[in-house]
């Protein structure tokens, strides 16, 4: 989607990402990308092990969806309700935003009682059981540009 999304010359989070630490896109793709390639290309060390926690991908999942919605302008309700779950789970600090970015946050975290407090398996449980639940709510369904047409080159 970082690609795709840079072809587009689209806002992509990726370079907020590289910005917000000081080095170029591709060089922080690079670092993000380095599980995806060990898995990738595991066929040249078979006997290699890859360290990688579960949490790991959260933030990965996170990156796609903002990128997913820069390029198609909507998300899937899987989607927005893992958004939802990142921010209600993953921002420690509610304070530390505007007061708008309070407001979100906060509706975020009652979308998801218990949440900030439960296990990890307790929070994907309460994460699957608000994806039930939405997935019944027809007015959740966005619309998502479904062509992408690339710019000439």
């Amino acid at each position: 989607l970082s690609v795709l999304g840079e072809k587009l010359e689209t806002d992509i989070f990726l370079n907020e990402l590289a910005k917000n630490r000081d080095i170029s896109p591709r060089e922080y793709l690079r670092k993000a990308t380095a599980a995806l390639n060990f898995m990738k290309h595991a066929d040249r060390d078979p006997t290699a092990v890859l360290e990688f926690a579960d949490e790991a991908n959260d933030f990965m999942l996170f990156w796609a969806c903002r990128d997913f919605v820069s390029i198609t302008k909507g998300l899937p309700v899987d989607a927005q309700v893992f958004d939802a779950w990142f921010f209600a789970t993953q921002l420690k600090k509610v304070s530390k935003g505007g007061l708008r970015w309070q407001e979100s946050v906060k509706a975020c975290i009652g979308l998801f009682p218990g949440v900030r407090s439960a296990s990890r398996p307790e929070k994907k449980r309460i994460a699957f059981k608000v994806l039930g639940d939405a997935l019944e709510k027809p007015a959740l369904r966005m619309q998502i540009e479904r062509t992408i047409r690339l710019p000439r080159t």
